[in-house]
């Protein structure tokens, strides 16, 4: 019998269909949920069942219990649950702990809480449950759970990271300028000084994407004033942000340290682009890059090793070239969303293993 797979997913999520989907890529919850006829489950449709009590715990508690909580009282009409994080995952674990719930629950894992001692506390709760899995973006943070937290090895599953590499695919474009662009982007976490500091005054256009998708805040470099050769602003949207991957010679994505997955979407979508890219190498590093194929990484606050890896690629922009070249194969063959997907369904027992 096929399953019936509920995927919760925190917030409003916009349809994937007609011009919204020729204006952004496709989020991996829409891939999943066509190949799979899941359900999605989010506050926009499913707001209308809570009680007034549960909305507004689901409008005001950051751990999103409303969302777990009208997705246990609707839970006889699904035999697997699938959620996009921990924040909306954990708490549906512990409610169905307290409810003897034992129906597969499968948790899509940033690391974004493993420096809050309430998440160790609330991870203690369930890391025993046979029933919950946890689907990790990358190699680093299935490590982590299994050595620092104590999941099982048998529970804690490195399934990576995908991207529309149609969306985000290599494109020529036509430069007004003479000097070459290099290009950042993402707001989480980002080291922008850094950067600043690396790139004053080099024969470079350094164009920085000061926005994010996913939080909203603000950079480090907001009030500065920048250097002639330095941009930040907003680029809009999707697209606008696909425009600056396409002029950029290659792309930089400065973190500070961090023990969570921070920079992946960036990095992904440059790579996916075509582009090599130079990045921070934190706590928990992504899996694309291989260091010196596709891209480098460098130590967290070295301004140093951070101009000498841009100085390098801005004086060999072949070498940029077949970087991203490589890039972009390595993406085509590991990293697409149905690549992704197949990670998952495997995960889960919807694919058999190859």
């Amino acid at each position: 019998m096929k399953q019936r797979i509920a995927y919760i997913v925190p917030g409003n999520v916009k349809p994937a269909g007609g011009e919204e989907r020729a204006c952004n890529p496709c989020p991996e919850y829409a891939e999943f949920m066509q190949r799979n006829d899941a359900t999605l489950l989010d506050f926009q449709r499913i707001e209308s069942t809570l009680s007034p009590l549960t909305r507004t715990i689901a409008r005001r508690n950051p751990l999103h219990l409303g969302l777990p909580m009208s997705v246990l009282s609707q839970s006889r009409d699904f035999d697997v649950f699938l959620t996009s994080g921990e924040d909306v995952g954990l708490p549906l674990a512990i409610l169905m702990r307290t409810r003897n719930i034992a129906k597969p629950l499968y948790m899509i894992t940033h690391g974004s809480y493993f420096g809050s001692s309430k998440f160790t506390r609330l991870l203690s709760l369930v890391r025993r449950m046979k029933n919950v899995h946890y689907l990790c973006l990358s190699r680093s943070l299935q490590q982590t759970l299994i050595h620092e937290f104590g999941i099982p090895a048998t529970h804690a599953h490195d399934t990576g990271y995908g991207v529309d590499i149609e969306f985000f695919h290599p494109q020529e474009v036509s430069l007004t300028g003479n000097r070459p662009i290099v290009a950042s982007a993402g707001a989480a976490n980002r080291d922008y000084k850094s950067l600043v500091r690396a790139t004053t005054g080099l024969e470079a256009d350094i164009k920085i994407a000061a926005d994010s998708n996913w939080f909203p805040q603000s950079v480090d470099i907001a009030e500065d004033a920048l250097p002639d050769n330095i941009e930040a602003r907003s680029y809009g949207n999707y697209a606008g942000l696909r425009q600056l991957y396409a002029q950029a010679s290659f792309v930089v994505v400065p973190l500070y340290p961090a023990k969570y997955a921070c920079g992946y979407a960036v990095i992904a979508e440059a790579m996916a682009m075509g582009k090599a890219v130079i990045a921070t190498r934190t706590e928990a590093p992504s899996d694309f890059i291989e260091e010196g194929t596709t891209g480098f990484y460098v130590p967290s606050g070295d301004t140093e090793a951070l101009k000498d890896r841009i100085c390098f690629l801005l004086n060999n922009p072949q070498i940029a070239r077949k970087m991203g070249n490589q890039a972009r194969r390595r993406f085509e063959q590991k990293y697409s969303l149905p690549a992704y997907c197949d990670k998952i369904e495997q995960v889960m027992g919807l694919k058999q293993t190859d």
